[in-house]
Protein backbone atom coordinates (compact mmCIF):
# COMPACT_ATOMS: atom_id res chain seq x y z
CA UNK A 1 0.00 0.00 0.00
CA UNK A 2 2.80 2.41 0.89
CA UNK A 3 4.45 1.73 -2.48
CA UNK A 4 1.21 2.57 -4.28
CA UNK A 5 0.89 5.87 -2.38
CA UNK A 6 4.50 6.75 -3.22
CA UNK A 7 3.85 6.06 -6.92
CA UNK A 8 0.68 8.15 -6.82
CA UNK A 9 2.58 10.99 -5.13
CA UNK A 10 5.31 10.85 -7.80
CA UNK A 11 2.70 10.98 -10.59
CA UNK A 12 1.03 14.03 -9.01
CA UNK A 13 4.39 15.83 -8.71
CA UNK A 14 5.23 15.03 -12.34
CA UNK A 15 1.82 16.33 -13.44
CA UNK A 16 2.34 19.55 -11.46
CA UNK A 17 5.82 19.99 -12.97
CA UNK A 18 4.40 19.61 -16.49
CA UNK A 19 1.64 22.11 -15.74
CA UNK A 20 4.23 24.72 -14.69
CA UNK A 21 6.47 24.18 -17.72
CA UNK A 22 6.42 26.94 -20.32
CA UNK A 23 4.35 26.12 -23.37
CA UNK A 24 5.78 26.62 -26.86
CA UNK A 25 4.92 30.06 -28.15
CA UNK A 26 2.23 29.91 -30.82
CA UNK A 27 1.99 32.58 -33.51
CA UNK A 28 -0.44 35.39 -32.72
CA UNK A 29 -4.02 34.61 -33.78
CA UNK A 30 -4.02 37.65 -36.05
CA UNK A 31 -0.93 36.50 -37.97
CA UNK A 32 -1.66 35.85 -41.63
CA UNK A 33 -0.95 32.19 -42.53
CA UNK A 34 1.64 33.11 -45.17
CA UNK A 35 3.54 35.24 -42.65
CA UNK A 36 3.42 32.37 -40.15
CA UNK A 37 4.85 30.09 -42.85
CA UNK A 38 7.66 32.53 -43.64
CA UNK A 39 8.45 32.86 -39.93
CA UNK A 40 8.55 29.05 -39.60
CA UNK A 41 10.89 28.86 -42.60
CA UNK A 42 13.20 31.41 -40.96
CA UNK A 43 13.30 29.30 -37.78
CA UNK A 44 14.07 26.19 -39.84
CA UNK A 45 16.84 27.89 -41.79
CA UNK A 46 18.33 29.20 -38.53
CA UNK A 47 18.39 25.68 -37.07
CA UNK A 48 20.08 24.30 -40.20
CA UNK A 49 22.65 27.11 -40.05
CA UNK A 50 23.31 26.37 -36.37
CA UNK A 51 23.83 22.69 -37.12
CA UNK A 52 26.16 23.58 -39.98
CA UNK A 53 28.12 25.99 -37.74
CA UNK A 54 28.58 23.24 -35.14
CA UNK A 55 29.96 20.92 -37.81
CA UNK A 56 32.31 23.62 -39.12
CA UNK A 57 33.53 24.31 -35.57
CA UNK A 58 34.25 20.59 -35.22
CA UNK A 59 36.24 20.68 -38.48
CA UNK A 60 38.27 23.63 -37.15
CA UNK A 61 38.98 21.67 -33.94
CA UNK A 62 40.12 18.64 -35.94
CA UNK A 63 37.19 16.52 -34.76
CA UNK A 64 35.36 13.99 -36.88
CA UNK A 65 32.23 15.32 -38.55
CA UNK A 66 29.28 13.94 -40.42
CA UNK A 67 30.39 15.02 -43.89
CA UNK A 68 27.14 13.91 -45.50
CA UNK A 69 25.13 16.09 -43.10
CA UNK A 70 27.51 18.99 -43.65
CA UNK A 71 27.22 18.66 -47.43
CA UNK A 72 23.41 18.38 -47.29
CA UNK A 73 23.03 21.38 -44.99
CA UNK A 74 25.30 23.48 -47.23
CA UNK A 75 23.38 22.37 -50.33
CA UNK A 76 20.10 23.24 -48.63
CA UNK A 77 21.26 26.70 -47.56
CA UNK A 78 22.68 27.43 -51.01
CA UNK A 79 19.62 26.37 -52.96
CA UNK A 80 16.34 26.27 -51.04
CA UNK A 81 16.11 29.88 -49.77
CA UNK A 82 16.91 31.38 -53.18
CA UNK A 83 14.67 29.00 -55.11
CA UNK A 84 11.61 28.99 -52.88
CA UNK A 85 11.72 31.23 -49.81
CA UNK A 86 13.12 34.52 -51.08
CA UNK A 87 10.96 34.71 -54.24
CA UNK A 88 7.82 34.33 -52.08
CA UNK A 89 9.09 36.93 -49.62
CA UNK A 90 9.87 39.31 -52.47
CA UNK A 91 6.34 38.91 -53.88
CA UNK A 92 4.70 39.42 -50.50
CA UNK A 93 6.78 42.41 -49.50
CA UNK A 94 6.55 43.83 -53.00
CA UNK A 95 2.78 43.85 -52.56
CA UNK A 96 3.22 45.53 -49.17
CA UNK A 97 5.28 48.26 -50.87
CA UNK A 98 2.52 48.69 -53.48
CA UNK A 99 -0.04 49.18 -50.72
CA UNK A 100 2.13 51.24 -48.34
CA UNK A 101 4.65 53.44 -50.13
CA UNK A 102 6.44 54.18 -46.84
CA UNK A 103 7.59 50.52 -46.82
CA UNK A 104 9.08 50.72 -50.33
CA UNK A 105 12.63 51.55 -49.20
CA UNK A 106 12.66 48.69 -46.70
CA UNK A 107 11.33 46.26 -49.30
CA UNK A 108 13.93 47.41 -51.81
CA UNK A 109 16.68 46.85 -49.22
CA UNK A 110 15.34 43.37 -48.47
CA UNK A 111 15.32 42.45 -52.14
CA UNK A 112 18.91 43.73 -52.54
CA UNK A 113 19.93 41.62 -49.52
CA UNK A 114 18.34 38.55 -51.12
CA UNK A 115 20.26 39.21 -54.34
CA UNK A 116 23.49 39.70 -52.37
CA UNK A 117 22.98 36.46 -50.42
CA UNK A 118 22.33 34.56 -53.64
CA UNK A 119 25.59 35.92 -55.11
CA UNK A 120 27.58 35.01 -52.01
CA UNK A 121 26.01 31.54 -52.07
CA UNK A 122 27.14 31.03 -55.66
CA UNK A 123 30.68 32.02 -54.62
CA UNK A 124 30.68 29.33 -51.93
Amino acid sequence: MAATQAQTSKKKKATKAKAGAPKPKAPPRSEVPMMAALRAEHRHMASVMELMAQQLDAVAEGDLVDTHMLYESMDYMLSWPDRYHHPREDLIYGRVADIDSSAADNVDSLQREHDDMAGRGREV
